[in-house]
């Protein structure tokens, strides 16, 4: 079992030349792009990109802030809209794409924000860092200390989660990954070296739940992997975040892990998984749980800075629901240098960048969670559709990702 962060060499980052803001006055650049005219009445419907190389047989003008005009009659082909944009990208090796920006309209909350459980099922939470002490659920039914069971629940003394790794009551992270992931999920990772986004509406209503799986250096067993998932069901998380997983032989999960799995997906809770960092399709090399086909499973896959899917994320259009951003986002590490952090060469403490489809799941599952406290009535499915509803589109994952989800940037709290 693998949690999933990876050092990818560096690359130079995508430059945004432009975003198209319905109504706003814009520069004009000119390039010419490959589009049909069946294609080109067509682009307020769906989401496509046009690569402006070679010689294409038509040319149209993109102006930022208004939309596509047809380079010959004059005439905008797609204008901007409240719903559709355009906007002009350059990616490393400096190809240019035009990427059409879908926008779902965001729904009003329904009210206050209803208390949500979401659970970090990995290698533990530092539960005295500063960033998170005040968001570590605590179990109402537990007396501290007490070395009684009070809730029966066959844990004693769990009151703010339970160690699988040592089977006691301090799930405490001696690794790092773990500590990286709870500060994605709870809103407070940006991108490397920047300060993140100002809170976002709801925040505070998400308590994390620590499920500590693995040991300091990333061990664990199947049968700590069925009582962890067990364990964060039965404590009333709404969403678990499983940024690690397993390749499968076949595509019949063991019994115990798909029985699991079908105890989480009945209990109406949602399961956010990291794809895997192998660069490969899950469809021909599946791993568990991201290849999993319940229902409730939300597969997510890395994107670097240009929307394009990282270079070590596994892909597939019929396992990966969406993606999020996974390259060098910076998180929450334990306050001091742990044996995890030791064996892996990591000696800064309190906060440290890292990459992989593992920081990818949690900026999901804390979107995921903020989202069902603004409307706390929703089913589970209700929740899930709203959130891939509201997903951008990002054409250059088409093929990758099923209709080339990206969770908007401002989703994700980790800001510009």
């Amino acid at each position: 079992m693998e949690a999933f962060f990876v050092s990818p060499p560096r690359v130079t980052l995508a430059v945004v030349l432009g975003l198209a803001l319905a109504g706003c006055a814009g520069v004009r650049s000119t390039g010419s792009l490959a589009v049909s005219p069946s294609e080109a009445t067509l682009k307020t419907q769906q989401a496509l990109a046009f690569d402006i190389q070679g010689q294409p047989p038509y040319t149209f003008e993109v102006i930022q802030g208004s939309g596509l005009v047809s380079s010959e009659t004059r005439q905008f082909v797609a204008p901007n809209t409240p719903s559709t944009s355009y906007l002009r990208i350059r990616d490393a090796e400096g190809r240019e794409s035009v990427v059409v920006v879908k926008t779902e309209p965001k729904l009003p909350s329904d009210g206050a924000c209803a208390a949500l459980t979401l659970a970090i099922v990995d290698s533990g939470i530092d539960l005295s860092h500063p960033d998170l002490a005040g968001r570590i659920w605590k179990n109402p039914k537990e007396i501290p200390d007490n070395g009684i069971d009070d809730d029966g629940n066959g844990y004693v003394d769990d009151v703010v989660g339970w160690n699988f790794a040592h089977d006691n009551a301090q799930p405490n992270d001696d690794n790092y990954h773990g500590t990286h992931v709870a500060g994605a999920a709870a809103g407070v990772a940006s991108k490397e070296g920047r300060r993140p986004a100002s809170e976002s509406e709801c925040q505070e209503a998400i308590s994390l739940l620590p499920v500590k799986l693995f040991d300091a250096y990333g061990v664990t067993t199947s049968s700590d992997i069925v009582a962890s998932l067990r364990y964060a069901v039965d404590a009333g998380a709404q969403v678990i975040n499983a940024s690690f997983g397993a390749r499968m032989t076949g595509t019949k999960l063991p019994a115990p892990l798909a029985e699991t799995l079908a105890y989480i997906e009945s209990a109406g809770v949602s399961l956010v998984a990291a794809a895997g960092n192998y660069g490969q399709d899950l469809e021909r090399f599946p791993i568990f749980p991201a290849s999993a086909t319940n229902a409730n499973i939300l597969t997510v896959a890395a994107t670097n800075d240009a929307a394009r899917l990282s270079s070590f994320s596994n892909y597939g259009t019929a396992q990966v629901d969406i993606a999020a951003p996974g390259e060098y986002i910076e998180s929450t590490f334990p306050t001091i240098v742990t044996p995890g952090m030791r064996d892996a060469g990591r000696f800064r403490a309190r906060r440290d960048s890292l990459s992989g489809t593992s920081v990818s799941a949690p900026l999901v599952s804390g979107a995921l969670s903020r989202l069902w406290s603004r409307h706390p009535a929703f089913s589970q499915s209700e929740a899930r559709e709203q959130l891939l509803r509201e997903a951008q589109n990002s054409p250059a994952l088409n093929g990758g990702v099923a209709n080339g989800r990206l969770l908007r940037e401002e989703t994700t709290n980790i800001g510009p």
